[in-house]
């Protein structure tokens, strides 16, 4: 907005800001547009930490949007409505990007400036702190529940991950009244899926007898785990129509085994987030139910550490800036300084090597993650090379193996041929020494034969003479 020598109207605001790919947030001084004629100004008061700031502030998705203040699950109060209106204190509300597509500062910071649209009205019983989660991670799991009809009374419900996402999963589900199972990789978590969020049952993943006894059971699965995992066991747990929504985001690329879809008409889908509408309706139905996120709130100074904690997963289940409380003393100390007081520019100095050391720091962790998935990659190359060495030695071996035996085989086979024929030829040489033994006989029966006969003559002849 601008007055009529078309100056633009602007507001002076404080936050913390990373600055470069390493992530590293300090305080930030910059400014946001003025109170427009659709707009509110609200007075920060919290502001949760999503895993989607851990990534925007290291760079994960590329986008290189330096200096960024993250933060979008922000709640707090208003302080000045429509310019036609008198400011005055309102009710509590939380802010969105209004989707202008300029450059809009996060919730890190002590004020913010909003289209009037973008606003959700706080129920009065709902906690600030611990209800600035459900503005990202309620409406996350609220929203495909919802849409793909899995919020029935008495259905079946998995929910895989109990993290930021799966926790307020567990209890919306359970306030629709469905029967809810949690699917972890944590054996660990199975007491406080239970007894402390209300879940009726736990599966490990990694137990294949837990997962084979829990196969055809559930209606339909909510997936939150952005690690990488495989999705078919999960698709074998599902009725016949079954539905695997997926809200977290894996880095790489999951394998879908269609077979497992095609035999029980099953359906995979996804879900990012809702609308201002069903935002609404999720803090509103969230605030009848008291359904909030557990949380650890921290100070800003804090949240660098916060950041570590939330890549290696050390959090149950959100981190919950106060930003009313903590971040106002920080402005006092800096942007109340004029540029050149020695005091801002020791306190600028120290930042900087703070900033440094920080990034150094982070060096050596990110060595060390890297290195890890690089013994897990060269593992897994090592098990195919290794694979492949295995099969031609054992390939080699077995076919010293088949030829040892088939030699044995043949042996046996070409002793029972020989012993066949020698069978047969001793019988051959019986019959022909029986048939020879015959015809000798024969030929001395008729040799004495002849010479009785001579005799005979001979005696008739000398009777007749």
């Amino acid at each position: 907005m601008t007055n009529s020598q078309g100056e633009e109207h602007t507001q002076k605001a404080f936050g913390w800001a990373a600055r470069d790919s390493s992530g590293i947030l300090s305080p930030f001084n910059f400014t946001r547009r003025a109170n427009g004629d659709d707009d509110i100004t609200m007075k920060i008061l919290y502001c949760g930490i999503c895993h989607a700031d851990l990534q925007i502030t290291r760079d994960k998705f590329g986008l290189g949007l330096y200096p960024v203040v993250p933060g979008h699950e922000i709640t707090g109060v208003v302080t000045q409505e429509l310019e036609s209106c008198c400011p005055k204190m309102e009710s509590t509300f939380t802010m969105f990007d209004e989707g202008t597509g300029k450059k809009n500062y996060g919730g890190y910071s002590d004020i913010l400036v909003v289209n009037e649209h973008f606003a959700v009205r706080f129920p009065e019983n709902l906690p600030l702190d611990a209800g600035a989660p459900l503005l990202c991670a309620g409406i996350t799991v609220y929203s495909p529940m919802k849409y793909y009809g899995l919020n029935q009374p008495g259905k079946h419900l998995g929910l895989v991950g109990l993290g930021g996402l799966g926790h307020v999963g567990v209890k919306f589900a359970k306030a629709f009244g469905m029967k809810v199972t949690v699917i972890s990789t944590s054996p660990s978590k199975k007491e406080e899926a239970i007894e402390r969020f209300g879940a009726d049952s736990f599966l490990v993943s990694k137990d294949l007898d837990q997962m084979k006894a829990a196969v055809n059971t559930m209606d339909g699965i909510i997936d939150t785990a952005s690690a990488p995992h495989p999705i078919g066991a999960l698709i074998d747990l599902l009725k016949p129509n079954g539905k695997l929504v997926v809200v977290g985001a894996p880095e790489k690329t999951v394998q879908l085994p269609i077979f497992s879809l095609l035999m029980g008409r099953k359906l995979i889908g996804g879900s990012a987030i809702g609308g201002m509408k069903e935002t609404q309706e999720m803090i509103d139905f969230a605030g009848k139910h008291n359904i909030v996120s557990d949380i650890e709130v921290i100070s800003m100074e804090y949240v660098n550490t916060a950041m570590d904690r939330l890549a290696k997963g050390d959090i149950r289940y959100r981190f919950v800036i106060d930003i009313a409380n903590t971040l106002k003393s920080l402005a006092l100390t800096t942007s109340n300084l004029e540029v050149g007081h020695p005091l801002r520019e020791s306190q600028v100095s120290l930042r900087e090597d703070m900033r440094v050391e920080l990034k150094e720091e982070l060096k050596e962790e990110l060595r060390v993650e890297m290195k890890e998935e690089m013994k897990v990659e060269m593992k897994e190359e090592m098990k195919v090379e290794m694979k492949e060495e295995m099969k031609e030695e054992l390939r080699v071996e077995m076919k010293e193996e088949m030829k040892e035996e088939l030699r044995v085989e043949m042996k046996e086979e070409m002793k029972h041929e020989l012993e066949s024929q020698m069978a047969e030829m001793r019988a051959q040489f019986a019959q022909w020494s029986q048939l020879r033994a015959s015809s000798q006989n024969s030929r001395s029966f008729r040799s004495r034969g002849q010479q009785g006969q001579l005799t005979v003559r001979s005696f008739h002849g000398a009777t007749d003479l």
